[in-house]
C-alpha cells in the first residue's frame, strides 16, 4: 500500500516545488507525493536524518514498486561537494519513473515520448506541456536506465514499447562537457536505438550559462514555451542506420595529467579523479571486468601489481605542493589496491564486447575495421583484409585429416568459421568434441590449427577432472587470456558431468574467480571450447551442447604411419593465417552473394545453425550435424545399456516389468534395480529416448518405440523397431 501525506500549502517541500521547478499542484497529487519527517523517513525508508519528499515508483502494469527519497539533508564530503542527496533502500531496483496516470500513455507506441533525468524535472514536464501529446517518462541518475552489470535496458524499460517510435530526450546539459556523464549518455541512447527507437536529442544549453541545466531548470528561468520551441528543433536525430553521437567534441579536461594528493582530499574524491584521467587515454577500454590497455596490436589488463606502470605509461603524473612547486611521487601501493577493487574501475570507460587480431562479422554481418567500433564493441587490432572466395588453403589443411564421415569434416569447418563470427553468438554456440577410435590420429593437431586461426597461437590446453573448483581455476585461468578453450585427453567411463563447462559454454557474460583470489572475473561470453576424447561419456546435459567431430582409423594402421602432406601443419597455418581467415570470410561473401540461405536441421543452438550451416551449404558443404544423432549415441552410457536390454527382443512388445528380468540376466542398469520400484523407474527412463537411434554392438542401430497400454498384462509396452534403420549408411556411418 502506498503511504501518503497531502503536500499541505504551507508545507515547504511543496513550495520548493512550485518555485524552483514550476511542478503544479495537480501534478504534484497525482505523482502521490509525500513529505515525511526524519520519524517517518527512518519508519519508511530506514535511514536516520532522511526527512524530504517521498517519490513513488509503479510498474507498467500500476503495482506500486518503492520509494525513492530526495533528503533534505545531502550528505557532503570533505571538501564541500555533495555526494549523496537522493536515497532508496538497499537491493531496490528503481530505474524507470512516471505518473500512474501516465502509462496508457506510454503504452501507446503512437505518442511521442519525452525522456528526461530525475524525478523533479519529469513532474516539471507533466506540468507545464500539453498532456495528451507526449508520454513523459525518466532515469533516476546517469547510469540507472540499464540491468546491473550488463549493457542493456532495464526489465521496466523493456516493458515500454520503443520499436518505431519518436523518442525526444533532454539530458541535463553536463552531458557535454562530462566524462562520465557523456558514457552513460552515449550507453542510452545505443540502447535506445538499439531497440527501434527513433532519439531526438533536445540541447538545453545556453550561451551564457555556465552551471549544469536540467529540464526543470529551463522552464523556471525561461518558460515552457521556448522548452516546446527546443523540442521542436532537436540537434541531431538518430535511429538504428545513423552514426553513434558523440556528446563530446573535444577533451573535458584542460588541466595537466597530473593528479595532486594532499591529507585533506578524500579519498573517494582521489579515486574519482584517478578514473576521469584513465578513462580520458583513447587506448584505455573495459573488457568485461577488466580494464585493459591496448597497445602494438595486443592488450594487457590492468591490475593493482602493474597500475602505477601504466599510469605513468600514460604520462599520468601523482604529485604533491601545489601546482606552481608540484613535488612529483609513485602511486601508492595502498591506493592501487584500493583503486582496482573500487567502483571506479568498473565504470566511466569505452567498453569492448571482443578483442580479435582478425577482423570478424558484427551484427549487420560487415566485416570490422581496424580501431574500435564503438557500435558494436569490437576492438579489430590489425588491417583491413578482402575476402578471397576460395578454399584453396582449406582443402590443404584438412585432406590429411582421418575424418571419420563428411559430416565431421563439415562440422569443423563449422568451428573453424566460428572463429570470425564468435561475437555473434556469445553463449549460444556448441562446444567441439573431437573423438576417435584409436589414440594418435589428429584430434590434438586439428584443434591446435583451429586455435591458431581464431588467437594466432596454439592453446594452453587444461586436464579434467571431476574437482569442479579445480576445473574452474584452470579454465578461469585460460579464458582471462585466450578465446579458445582446450580440455585435452578425456578419459572416463563415469559419465563427464560439469556445472563449469555447461556454464561456459552457454551464460553471457562468462564469469570466473582469479586465480590466487576471491575476486571474481566476468568477460564476454565469445569462447570456443574444444575436448578431445577417447572412449568418454557425457551427461545428458553436456551431449546437447556437443558438435561431434569423429576421427576414424583402421585397426591394420600404425598411427605413427599417418603423414601429412605439410610436415609442420601448425607453423604452414602460422605462416599462412590471414590467408585461411580471407578464405573464411570469402565463404561467408559467398553465402551472402547466394541470398544468405538457412540451414534447417534441427539443434540446441537454432540461430547459430541456421547461419554456420547455411553458409556451409552456399560454399558445397551439405553433411554438417548428419552425425550429430549417431555420434552422440557414443556419448551416452545409457544407450549402450538401452541396445544391450533389447537385442534379443527386437520388434516386440515388451513392458518394462519383463525388462528388469533381462536387467538381472544381463547384470546391467543396477541404479534402476536397486530403486524401490525399479519397474516405474526402467518407465520412467525409456520414455526419455521413445523416438530416439538407439545402437547395438554389432554396430547396427533401432529406434525405441512406446507401444500401447496391454491391459492384459497393465503396463505400457516398448518395441525395439530396427527396421527403422540401415547400418553403415554412407556418408554418415562410414569412414571417410
Amino acid at each position: 500500500m502506498v503511504f501518503h501525506v497531502n503536500l499541505t500549502l504551507k508545507d515547504p517541500h511543496k513550495k520548493q516545488l512550485m518555485i524552483t521547478s514550476a511542478i503544479n499542484e495537480n501534478t504534484m497529487r497525482q505523482a502521490y507525493l509525500s513529505s515525511v519527517d526524519d520519524r517517518w523517513a527512518f519508519k519508511i525508508m530506514k535511514i536516520k536524518n532522511g526527512s524530504g519528499i517521498l517519490f513513488p515508483y509503479w510498474s507498467m502494469e500500476g503495482s506500486f514498486l518503492d520509494y525513492r527519497l530526495k533528503m533534505d539533508k545531502p550528505v557532503y564530503d570533505e571538501a564541500g561537494k555533495v555526494i549523496k542527496k537522493y536515497h532508496q533502500k538497499p537491493n531496490t531496483s528503481l530505474t524507470c519513473y512516471f505518473l500512474k496516470e501516465s502509462i496508457k500513455l506510454l503504452q501507446d507506441a503512437k505518442a511521442p515520448l519525452l525522456v528526461t533525468e530525475g524525478e523533479k524535472k519529469l513532474l516539471s514536464i507533466e506540468s507545464n506541456i500539453l498532456k495528451g501529446q507526449y508520454g513523459a517518462v525518466s532515469y533516476p541518475g546517469v547510469w540507472n536506465f540499464k540491468t546491473r552489470g550488463e549493457k542493456k535496458l532495464s526489465e521496466q524499460w523493456a516493458d515500454i514499447p520503443l520499436d518505431k517510435r519518436d523518442v525526444y530526450w533532454l539530458p541535463d546539459t553536463d552531458i557535454f562537457s562530462n566524462q562520465n556523464v557523456a558514457q552513460a549518455g552515449k550507453l542510452f541512447l545505443n540502447l535506445l536505438v538499439d531497440s527501434g527507437a527513433t532519439v531526438h536529442i533536445v540541447d538545453l544549453r545556453k550561451p551564457d550559462q555556465k552551471e549544469k541545466i536540467g529540464t526543470d531548470d529551463f522552464i523556471s528561468r525561461y518558460s515552457p514555451e521556448e522548452l516546446v520551441e527546443r523540442i521542436n528543433n532537436p540537434i541531431s536525430v538518430f535511429s538504428k542506420y545513423d552514426k553513434v553521437y558523440e556528446f563530446i567534441n573535444k577533451k573535458p579536461f584542460s588541466t595537466p595529467s597530473t593528479i595532486f594528493t594532499s591529507s585533506s582530499l578524500r579519498r573517494k574524491t582521489l579515486l574519482g579523479t584517478m578514473r576521469d584521467k584513465i578513462a580520458e587515454c583513447k587506448n584505455i577500454y573495459k573488457y568485461g571486468s577488466e580494464l585493459i590497455w591496448v597497445e602494438d596490436k595486443k592488450y594487457e589488463t590492468i591490475n593493482c601489481n602493474n597500475l602505477s606502470s601504466v599510469m605513468s605509461d600514460l604520462d599520468i603524473e601523482f604529485a604533491g605542493g601545489t601546482e606552481e612547486r608540484p613535488v612529483y611521487k609513485l602511486l601508492p601501493p595502498d591506493l592501487a589496491r584500493t583503486f582496482c577493487y573500487s567502483s571506479f574501475y568498473r565504470t566511466g570507460y569505452k567498453e569492448i564486447s571482443l578483442f580479435a587480431d582478425h577482423p570478424v562479422y558484427n551484427d549487420k554481418w560487415e566485416l570490422t575495421n581496424s580501431g574500435y567500433d564503438s557500435n558494436e564493441g569490437i576492438y579489430y587490432s590489425g588491417e583491413e583484409i578482402k575476402p578471397i572466395k576460395s578454399l584453396e588453403l582449406i582443402n590443404i589443411i584438412t585432406k590429411d585429416f582421418l575424418f571419420k564421415n563428411r559430416a565431421s569434416l563439415c562440422n569443423y569447418l563449422a568451428l573453424l568459421l566460428t572463429s570470425v563470427l564468435r561475437n555473434k553468438y556469445r553463449g549460444d554456440k556448441p562446444f567441439g568434441a573431437l573423438s576417435g577410435n584409436r589414440p594418435q590420429i589428429g584430434k590434438t593437431l586439428s584443434c591446435k590449427l583451429l586455435s591458431i586461426v581464431a588467437t594466432g597461437r596454439t592453446p594452453e590446453t587444461i586436464t579434467y577432472t571431476s574437482n569442479q573448483i579445480e576445473l574452474e581455476k584452470q579454465m578461469g585461468a585460460r579464458a582471462a587470456k585466450s578465446d579458445i578453450l582446450m580440455v585435452d585427453n578425456v578419459k572416463s567411463q563415469i559419465p563427464v558431468e560439469s556445472a563449469v563447462l555447461e556454464k561456459l559454454i552457454t551464460d553471457d557474460p562468462i564469469s570466473f574467480r582469479e586465480l590466487g583470489t576471491s575476486r571474481t572475473i566476468t568477460r564476454p561470453n565469445t569462447l570456443i571450447t574444444l575436448i578431445t576424447m577417447n572412449d568418454a561419456i557425457f551427461c545428458q546435459d553436456l551431449i546437447t551442447r556437443t558438435l561431434p567431430i569423429e576421427f576414424y582409423l583402421s585397426d591394420e594402421t600404425d598411427p605413427s604411419e599417418i603423414k601429412y602432406e605439410n610436415d609442420d601443419l601448425c607453423n604452414f597455418v602460422q605462416t599462412r593465417r590471414l590467408e585461411l581467415i580471407q578464405e573464411l570470410c570469402g565463404m561467408v561473401e559467398t553465402w551472402k552473394d547466394k541470398g544468405a540461405p538457412i540451414c534447417e536441421k534441427k539443434f540446441r543452438f537454432r540461430r547459430w545453425a541456421q547461419d554456420v550451416g547455411g553458409i556451409l551449404m552456399a560454399n558445397g558443404f551439405v553433411e554438417f550435424l548428419d552425425n550429430l544423432e549417431t555420434a552422440s549415441a557414443l556419448y551416452d552410457t545409457y544407450l549402450h545399456d538401452i541396445g544391450m536390454l533389447f537385442e534379443d527382443v527386437l520388434n516386440q512388445s515388451v513392458t518394462a516389468s519383463e525388462l528388469i528380468e533381462i536387467c538381472e540376466l544381463k547384470n546391467i542398469f543396477d541404479d534402476i534395480r536397486e530403486t524401490k520400484k525399479p519397474v516405474i523407474a526402467m518407465a520412467h527412463l525409456l520414455s526419455r529416448y521413445a523416438g530416439k537411434k538407439i545402437p547395438l554392438s554389432s554396430g547396427e542401430f533401432f529406434r525405441l518405440r512406446e507401444g500401447r497400454y496391454d491391459s492384459h498384462r497393465g503396463l505400457k509396452t516398448y518395441v525395439a523397431e530396427q527396421n527403422q534403420v540401415v547400418a553403415g549408411t554412407a556418408g554418415t556411418d562410414t569412414p571417410f
